[in-house]
C-alpha cells in the first residue's frame, strides 16, 4: 500500500446526492426512464407474463423489419496446407 488518501468535499458531494430541498438522496430509488412505458398488472404477474420483455420483443422486432439484412462476402479462400519446403 502507498499509504495515499482519497478525499472529497463535503459540500460538494452533498450537492450532487442529496435533492435541494434536503429531503432525501437524489440518487436513491430512480432508475432509467423507460423509452416506453409498459403496465404490468398483478394478473399478468400471476400468469407468469413479461408484457416489459414482449414488448421489447415487439419493437425490436418491428425495428428488424426496417432494416436491410447485410450478408458478408467470403473472403478469398488461400491455400496454407503446404509446407514451406514445397513453396507453399
Amino acid at each position: 500500500m502507498s499509504g495515499g488518501r482519497r478525499t472529497f468535499e463535503a459540500k460538494r458531494f452533498a450537492g450532487a446526492a442529496y435533492n435541494p430541498d434536503g429531503t432525501n438522496w437524489g440518487v436513491e430509488n430512480i432508475g432509467v426512464i423507460p423509452d416506453i412505458g409498459v403496465e404490468i398488472t398483478p394478473k399478468d404477474w400471476i400468469a407468469g407474463r413479461d408484457p416489459q420483455l414482449e414488448k421489447a420483443v415487439q419493437v425490436a422486432m418491428e425495428a428488424l423489419k426496417k432494416v436491410q439484412p447485410w450478408t458478408p462476402k467470403k473472403p478469398k479462400y488461400r491455400c496454407t496446407n503446404k509446407w514451406p519446403s514445397e513453396g507453399g
